[in-house]
């Protein structure tokens, strides 16, 4: 039985250099899993100092997230999502934000979702703010857990 692939894309390069196996995942040092907490308060502490002036000025413009449920999936890194939701904490008009992560115990953005839940608390979100870490699922208890959120 012989199969034809329709696309010459589909053929990899013969001289392409191929290694098996994976490469071994490296695990945080017991230093590093004790400095993730401050990192991660660094972190928001940083990103919050960075945006409250513009948010501020106006710059900003945050208006359409009063009262609208927003949900975040990613949204406990460094990046564009995690800015996202320090903003929508900082100005406290969404109806709820709820973050979803899939990050390991050990990890900065495991802290920085956990410190994420207690800033929330302390400035009144109650349940109005979600930090599930049980990723995106389409089924079993993670589900169950985001539609309770929602």
């Amino acid at each position: 039985m012989s199969s034809t692939l329709p696309s010459p894309f589909a053929h990899p390069d013969p001289d392409l250099p191929i290694r098996e196996g994976a490469p071994a995942l490296s695990r945080p040092t017991k230093e590093e899993i004790a400095s993730f907490p401050a990192e991660a308060q660094a972190l928001l502490e940083t990103t919050t100092a960075e945006q409250a002036p513009l948010i501020e000025a106006g710059q900003f413009d945050l208006d359409w997230l009063e009262g609208r449920h927003i949900l975040l999936a990613g949204a406990t890194g460094p990046g564009l999502g995690g800015a996202l939701a320090t903003a929508v904490l900082q100005t406290n008009t969404a109806a709820s934000l709820t973050v979803i992560g899939r990050d390991l115990r050990r990890s900065l953005n495991f802290e920085t979702g956990r410190i994420m839940a207690e800033q929330a608390e302390a400035a009144g979100w109650g349940n109005r703010f979600h930090w599930l870490n049980d990723g995106t699922a389409l089924e079993g208890p993670a589900l169950e857990n985001l539609l309770t959120a929602l």
